[in-house]
């Protein structure tokens, strides 16, 4: 009786072995998949962040060249307003000048 009890306890333990190495070899599998697919995201967060310095840069390009058509559309501005002014003083010497030959 002692050896059947000792067969069993045998039994017993080899099984407990047999699925704690079939747990093991699951969680190895599972931890070689979560390694590829971290591998997998790293890369593709490598990219997206590429991408986004680079529209980063491109914004930046895009700043200056607005700060500087501002600048360009405030020089014009002050231009096109000086030679309405020039005009406008022109016609009132024009109209005083037509006034007194008119007198």
């Amino acid at each position: 009786m002692s050896d059947n009890k000792s067969e069993e306890k045998i039994k017993f333990l080899r099984n407990l072995v047999n699925s704690a190495k079939e747990k093991l070899a699951n969680l190895e599998a599972e931890s070689r998949s979560l390694a590829e697919q971290n591998k997998q995201l790293l890369l593709q967060n490598m990219f997206l962040l590429e991408k986004l310095e680079e529209q980063e840069r491109n914004l930046a390009v895009l700043e200056e060249t607005v700060l500087k058509a501002e600048g360009t559309n405030k020089k014009l501005t002050q231009f096109l307003y000086s030679k309405y002014k020039e005009l406008h003083n022109l016609r009132k010497g024009s109209d005083a000048r037509k006034n007194k030959k008119v007198r």
